[in-house]
């Protein structure tokens, strides 16, 4: 715990020297014509014309979930460049951190699951990453979502069905944010009622299992997925009400 919150600190101290480097009175977005100013754009026909259903678009054609991110920060900072950077970094912070409890949780030595956790901050910190780091790419939002339903899965004795309603929100929230995630997220109930029914968060006998979960649990399989179907579906059926077409 004590390596982990330095590791945080010194990344947020690089964080900070790196946020103070750009021209802070562009309010942070990241430069004219590319995809983040133009989210930012949409963002702003949310919050000011009140458009929340066209948002910006008739047709939504990516990552529709991000100008709701920067609606909302918005809505809550104001016209706020530094608030969403911070959003930004927090993101990753909290899913390093999560990748840490969640190796532990799955019985992975101490040390290999600091190393991951580390590796992860790395990453995003490091190289080229460092410089679209604060322009708010919907991955970081994506990442957060998956993380916070995967530990919830691992975490849990016997998930209860605010929690399952929880991880469907989140991972039809991670769709809309980033729309190629959606066989990752339909594959979490592969890990659901694995916890659940043998409390045992080892890996190894997990494919013996799935075979057996297939057959014995097609229900739940079908439910899950159909609500996440649903809300991948949704931007379509949100495009052919709004722009009139698909």
């Amino acid at each position: 715990k004590s390596f982990f919150i330095l590791t945080s600190i010194i990344t947020c101290m690089y964080v900070f020297a790196n946020i103070f480097s750009f021209d802070l009175e562009s309010h942070g977005w990241a430069g004219i014509g590319d995809d983040w100013t133009t989210f930012q754009e949409y963002s702003r026909q949310i919050v000011i014309e009140n458009e929340w259903l066209k948002a910006g678009e008739e047709v939504f054609y990516f990552r529709p979930g991000s100008r709701y991110i920067y609606a909302i920060s918005h809505i809550i900072f104001g016209m706020s460049g530094f608030a969403y950077k911070m959003l930004n970094i927090w993101c990753i912070c909290l899913s390093s951190f999560l990748v840490i409890k969640i190796l532990k949780k799955m019985n992975c030595s101490i040390f290999l699951s600091y190393l991951a956790g580390t590796l992860l901050l790395g990453i995003y910190t490091a190289d080229n990453f460092r410089w679209i780091l604060m322009v708010g790419l919907s991955e970081y939002y994506a990442m957060i979502c998956l993380m916070i339903s995967l530990y919830l899965i691992i975490n849990e004795e016997k998930l209860s069905n605010t929690k399952f309603i929880l991880i469907v929100l989140l991972g039809i929230t991670e769709i809309w944010l980033r729309e190629e995630h959606a066989p990752v997220v339909i594959s979490l109930i592969f890990l659901l009622k694995y916890k659940d029914e043998t409390n045992n968060s080892s890996f190894f006998p997990y494919f013996k299992y799935l075979i057996n979960y297939i057959n014995n649990k097609k229900g739940i399989i079908i439910f899950y997925s159909s609500l996440i179907i649903m809300g991948f579906l949704s931007i379509f059926i949100r495009n052919y009400f709004v722009g009139g077409r698909i």
